[in-house]
């Protein structure tokens, strides 16, 4: 693999290579019998698993953990897409989608950001061509420009995170809004301690419930607009690179040049990872313009259940009744439609609704603000790795 460097190096930085300053772990995928999501073993990542955000989530761990790297390691994607980088907050497994990088001075937030401003790089060699994995060698020869003096390398680490951490500061807000729609949820429909409740029960299928309420068919309350969906494969993405989102059935997998959706809307996993170890069905709650595979429901709220709403009443519902598969879970459109819900009166409804309108706008706030920093660091990462700007008097 070669990379190309500036020709132009800037005073008190130097020419060398990944392996030169970091060190750098292959990852070994454990056998699949150990993976699980009942926190037995260690966190276990086999690829990125959050597209463009700095700290990885957990979703799955192993009890017989091959190669294992330690708090605070960045993660390299070595297979499709490759390049790209999260920071781990725990010991770890990592899979042989991963490589697990460790600056030699300890200086791993600058790690992170060279990592992250060579993603272009480490995609294209000389000749343009996509790079479906990256091998070992390949990291530890890859060329990089650095500033020789650490205090300059922590500099320019820490005026970039300084965006980052207000970013996960929204993110942990957005985290805390949606535990508070949740709980007001569990009291009103759940616990049934709503607002003018009469303790008024009645029979139905799904136990007793309030007078007036009644069980019905998800389908009732949702548009599906599944047949605007388009896939395009990863080769295809490439040719399209852009600003607006592609969601895959867990997350954003790429930006793309053009889109599909405009407005708020649920997106539901079709297929693969539908849901958690707990039978709640993974969800990502979307608006703007965006593009969607075909691995994802995608939702809209009808007849007097705003899209919010059924993000709050399916979040954590248990869909297991609905996932067929033994070896690919799926869920389709007919159990999906069919999905037994509880359906109370529209009064209710509207009330849940105006708290849950105040409660989104302020989220989407949120997101719109952590966009706007990312833009800014983004902005930024690329003139400070190369030197343009300095931070210090070197």
């Amino acid at each position: 693999m070669t990379n190309q460097t500036s020709k132009r190096i800037p005073n008190g930085w130097e020419e060398t290579t990944l392996g030169e300053v970091a060190e750098i772990i292959m990852g070994q995928s454990p056998k699949g019998s150990s993976y699980n999501q009942d926190q037995d073993g260690l966190p276990f990542y086999q690829g990125i698993t959050e597209f463009g955000e700095k700290y990885v989530g957990i979703r799955n761990y192993t009890n017989e953990p091959t190669k294992i790297v330690e708090k605070n390691t960045v993660l390299f994607s070595v297979r499709a897409p490759v390049g790209k980088v999260n920071f781990t907050r725990h010991k770890a497994c990592i899979g042989r989608g991963n490589a697990g990088l460790r600056m030699k001075n300890n200086l791993q937030e600058f790690l992170y950001y060279l990592l992250k401003q060579n993603e272009k790089a480490f995609l294209n060699n000389s000749t343009g061509t996509v790079f479906d994995s990256i091998s070992g060698n390949e990291l530890r020869t890859f060329k990089i420009t650095v500033p020789k003096n650490e205090t300059e390398q922590n500099d320019i680490a820490s005026v970039l995170s300084s965006f980052d951490d207000k970013v996960e500061l929204l993110r942990e807000q957005n985290k805390t809004l949606e535990a508070t729609a949740q709980a007001i949820f569990k009291e009103w429909f759940v616990n049934f301690d709503y607002p003018d409740a009469t303790g008024k029960m009645i029979d139905s299928e799904l136990g007793e419930i309030p007078e007036g309420w009644r069980v019905g068919k998800l389908g009732e309350v949702i548009d599906l607009f599944d047949s605007k969906r388009v896939p395009l494969a990863s080769d295809i993405r490439a040719m399209k690179k852009g600003k607006y989102p592609y969601y895959g059935a867990t997350s954003i997998m790429d930006y793309i040049d053009d889109y599909l959706f405009d407005g708020t809307y649920l997106l539901l996993a079709e297929d693969g990872s539908v849901m958690d170890n707990k039978g709640h069905p993974v969800l990502q709650y979307v608006w703007g313009q965006f593009w969607v595979s075909n691995h994802a429901h995608v939702i809209q709220g009808k007849n007097g259940f705003s899209t919010e709403i059924v993000y709050v009443f399916l979040k954590e519902a248990n869909i297991t009744s609905i996932v067929n598969g033994a070896v690919q879970l799926k869920i389709n459109q007919e159990n999906l439609r069919n999905f037994e819900i509880l359906i109370p009166s529209n009064d209710l409804l509207d009330k849940f609704d105006s708290i849950l309108e105040s409660i989104f706008m302020k989220y989407k706030n949120n997101i719109s603000q952590i966009q706007t920093l990312s833009i800014l660091r983004d902005t930024l990462l690329p003139k400070l790795m190369k030197g343009e700007i300095r931070v210090t008097g070197f």
